[in-house]
């Protein structure tokens, strides 16, 4: 990317491979880094909701998501589809989408394998930080901060809170616990053992 675009900077650029079944659906949920999606094999159908157009997300969800309050996943309608951008994607194309817009994605057809990456531009390490700072000010002084700009004074000062906040741990999330209710059975494929509680406690620990 950077050799075919000498404008384009990135930090913390990761990437993953993801294989993934003919029927396998992606729920709608929002990203926390820029991401784009490069489709090898199989088909795909990506579902993009344009927040500029319509609240798909309010800036409260995207808070708890930055905060890791809660997971990825995020309230859907299927009447969002009405709005949405659609691309199915082919091997040997591509998609991205802009910063925090919620989106889904449906396998169509084959085995399906795709390359992820992950990464924050200038512009989004910015949004990143001011919206991490809002929510450190509406969680602890009661402030309810509407603005996600980035420029003047206060943009830069919030930019600087969350950034450095986030950097050095000064606030540590009340995170989602997470519960095994199943595993899988070994002696038949496709077979799914519940768990009791007791049982689920001990492999939490």
């Amino acid at each position: 990317m950077k050799e075919s675009n000498s404008d384009f900077s990135y930090n913390k650029l990761t990437a993953n491979i993801l294989i993934s079944s003919p029927s396998a659906r992606v729920l709608c949920h929002l990203d926390c880094a820029e991401v784009i999606l490069w489709h090898i094999r199989g088909r795909k159908r990506a579902y993009l909701y344009d927040l500029t157009k319509r609240e798909f997300a309010t800036e409260q969800t995207i808070e708890q998501v930055i905060m890791r309050e809660t997971e990825e996943e995020i309230p859907y309608k299927p009447e969002w589809d009405e709005a949405a951008y659609v691309y199915d994607l082919e091997p040997g194309q591509a998609v991205n989408w802009p910063h925090f817009w919620p989106h889904r994605i449906d396998n169509i057809e084959g085995l399906n394998v795709s390359l992820q990456t992950e990464f924050y531009s200038a512009k989004g390490l910015r949004q990143y930080g001011v919206r991490f700072a809002n929510g450190i000010l509406r969680r602890k002084t009661g402030v309810a901060p509407n603005s996600t700009t980035t420029n003047g004074f206060v943009g830069l000062a919030k930019v600087g809170l969350g950034l450095v906040s986030k950097k050095l741990g000064l606030y540590k999330p009340v995170e989602r616990e997470i519960t095994a209710r199943f595993t899988i059975g070994p002696e038949q494929i496709g077979s799914i053992k519940q768990l009791n509680q007791s049982v689920q406690n001990v492999l939490e620990k």
